[in-house]
């Protein structure tokens, strides 16, 4: 339960921490322009370290904050830009995406079971 607990705790805070950069980014150039891709690698990371799940949990606050912070107008959900939403919508099927390789392409539990279980139809004990 605590490593839950800590892991949630670990990846509100790194979206936060990359919200927080990309802020100060967005505030200080001209004119940035897709910021919101710059999550991917706090996204993958957290894939990668606890869960898929999780992953896309955060995938999905860091496309709320990216549209709050770092589109404009600033604090608004409102979009004034379709482009800009065409961003946040293609972030979140390439997070997706990159979430399912990465899960896919870890190894295997020590115990040597897959990461997926076989469904119980397929699964060879079940056959007369």
């Amino acid at each position: 339960m605590l490593q839950r607990i800590i892991a949630i705790a670990v990846s509100l805070a790194l979206i936060a921490a990359t919200t927080a950069l990309l802020f100060y980014i967005h505030t200080t150039q001209t004119a940035p322009q897709r910021l919101v891709y710059f999550y991917l690698l706090p996204v993958i990371l957290i894939a990668v370290l606890f869960s898929g799940r999780l992953a896309l949990v955060c995938a999905g606050i860091a496309v709320l904050a990216a549209d709050y912070y770092l589109q404009d107008p600033i604090y608004s959900f409102y979009n004034s830009n379709i482009l800009e939403f065409g961003d946040s919508i293609w972030f979140a099927i390439l997070a997706a995406l990159s979430i399912k390789t990465t899960r896919m392409l870890l190894p295997r539990r020590p115990n040597g079971r897959p990461r997926v279980s076989r469904p119980k139809l397929l699964d060879s004990r079940n056959l007369p």
